[in-house]
């Protein structure tokens, strides 16, 4: 039986502040066996870990996160919102995560900055790590993974497919679409909402050496269908959930 990898969403979130140390940290420490995380390029040209475009909703700032340098988002606390225990904690840049990366773990990057640039810094970030062959890169701007695809060595390159489908469109028609669009971006993992995931999918990806991965699976009823049809891994803001599911599952 094929071992479906749990990536925690964002880290740990809901026990620590989402895309902090102590997030990934505790996501690391429970048995994920990977991280998924959000970056900016900053006004500076460094690489922020933060969630949404704007600040405010777990940081006292305002604004537009990318017209801000690294220091000034520095300053900012990403802790006190969601406990006072974490007052004072900061965002972290991408190095910072990736030092906790040792030892098979794994991460699902996401490029929130629209421009090529920020292609090009996390691919010199992640290069120097060392952890190419452990980093998976995501982005809804389309345009982004295929720049990725021209760099060398190259990461792993995941693509986004939302749903719910259009009206008109049948399941059937979305799954070759994203066959073919894979193939055309050379990537290796789909990344699909609960909607497409069936084990025909699956199976048929699977035939074409490409991989599954579930987006947001939170319920446990999408975690326990996830695993039974043989997803080769999702994320979720639940990982005790996940993790215990899963070792149900390898159980049986």
């Amino acid at each position: 039986m094929t071992k479906t990898l749990i990536f925690a969403h964002r880290g740990d979130a809901a026990n620590a502040p989402e895309n902090t140390l102590p997030a990934f940290e505790s996501a690391l420490s429970k048995g994920a066996d990977g991280i998924e995380l959000d970056v900016y390029l900053t006004s500076d040209g460094k690489l922020v870990v933060h969630h949404d475009h704007y600040l405010g909703r777990t940081n006292e700032g305002s604004g537009f996160i990318g017209d801000f340098t690294l220091a000034e988002l520095q300053r900012l606390d990403a802790g006190s919102w969601f406990d006072t225990a974490f007052s004072g904690e900061r965002m972290p840049t991408l190095e910072q995560v990736l030092d906790l990366g040792r030892g098979g773990m794994r991460f699902q990057i996401e490029m929130k900055s629209s421009s090529t640039a920020i292609v090009h810094r996390v691919h010199e970030t992640v290069s120097r790590s060392g952890l190419a062959d452990a980093v998976d890169l995501t982005s809804f701007h389309v345009p982004l993974l295929v720049e990725a695809g021209r760099l060398k060595p190259r990461c792993a390159i995941g693509v986004f497919f939302a749903d719910p489908l259009p009206e008109w469109m049948q399941p059937e028609l979305r799954e070759r679409q994203i066959v073919d669009w894979m193939i055309a971006m050379d990537a290796q993992t789909a990344h699909v909402r609960p909607q497409l995931l069936t084990s025909g999918f699956v199976d048929r990806m699977h035939s074409r050496g490409l991989a599954v991965h579930g987006a947001d699976l939170d319920s446990e009823a999408e975690m326990r269908h996830a695993v039974a049809i043989g997803v080769d891994r999702f994320d979720t803001d639940r990982l005790e959930t996940a993790l215990r599911i899963r070792a149900e599952r390898l159980q049986q």
